[in-house]
């Protein structure tokens, strides 16, 4: 497999879509349909704290600028402030989402972004796409010689 070492810096400017508000709403939906199936007056009590501080947490996104660089370095710009980051275990590509496992640095917390199509240009969503593709068999390919 070819390096990442010559590959252009990725800028990624991701803006909230309709696409996202739905996707967030449905999985709250989704948990809020589990509720008739608990059976206990303090576990409903206890998700429906849980769902209104993760609607509260997400109601508004702001937006976020991801930069990878060549050497698998990430930083992430959010509201001004500049974040370096690594990626962290496997990325979930599709052609319908990606998911970014990002560990920023100095952090024990991992921060999972999620994106979607229509958050990105057309070719810069599937430049992310092969080249997270690309990392990944490099690093299995790597795990496999170290075997």
């Amino acid at each position: 497999m070819s390096s990442n070492v010559f590959a252009a810096p990725l800028r990624l400017d991701i803006q909230p879509t309709r696409r996202r508000r739905i996707w967030r709403w449905l999985t709250h939906l989704a948990v809020l349909t589990t509720l008739p199936l608990l059976q206990s007056p303090w576990l409903i009590t206890v998700v429906l704290a849980c769902l209104m501080l993760s609607l509260y947490r997400t109601r508004t996104a702001s937006p976020l600028t991801l930069l990878w660089r060549s050497d698998d370095q990430w930083t992430l710009y959010e509201n001004g402030i500049a974040v370096s980051a690594q990626l962290e275990g496997i990325a979930f590509v599709q052609t319908w989402l990606v998911i970014l496992p990002l560990r920023p640095i100095n952090s024990r917390r991992l921060r999972h972004i999620p994106l979607f199509p229509d958050e990105l240009p057309e070719p810069a969503f599937r430049r992310l796409r092969v080249r997270l593709r690309m990392h990944q068999a490099e690093r299995t390919d790597g795990d496999k010689l170290r075997s």
